[in-house]
């Protein structure tokens, strides 16, 4: 196990995404786009996803939201909304069945500020 903390999160798990072979799944709670900001440490996640889809892995997400939905299938990335009248609270990726990783962090710009060791 490997904890990872804020700004971690991109250095650890960006490689896991560009490593992927075969698939990559998420379950995430709350996961932006910032199409403004593209030095933004979530875009560097969301540009590995959009590369691994180019390379051949398959990518599935299920997102809390149908606007994100709709950006990822327009990425070629597999994506549903849940539709149920609760929230999906979890944050997991599971790359190739072989890498999982699950904690509380959101793909935000709240969840990647740095904080002092």
């Amino acid at each position: 196990m490997i904890p990872i903390i804020g700004s971690e999160y991109v250095q650890k798990v960006v490689p896991l995404i560009n490593g992927a072979i075969k698939s990559i799944d998420i379950l995430m709670y709350d996961w932006r786009w910032y199409l403004d900001r593209l030095e933004h440490p979530v875009q560097e996640f969301n540009r590995a996803l959009v590369h691994a889809v180019s390379r051949g892995v398959r990518v599935r997400c299920l997102t809390n939201t149908d606007l994100l939905t709709k950006q990822l299938n327009d990425l070629k990335i597999k994506a549903r909304t849940l539709k149920d009248e609760r929230v999906l609270h979890a944050k997991i990726i599971i790359i190739d069945e072989k890498f999982l990783v699950i904690g509380s962090h959101n793909l935000t710009s709240c969840a990647f500020i740095v904080t002092g060791k």
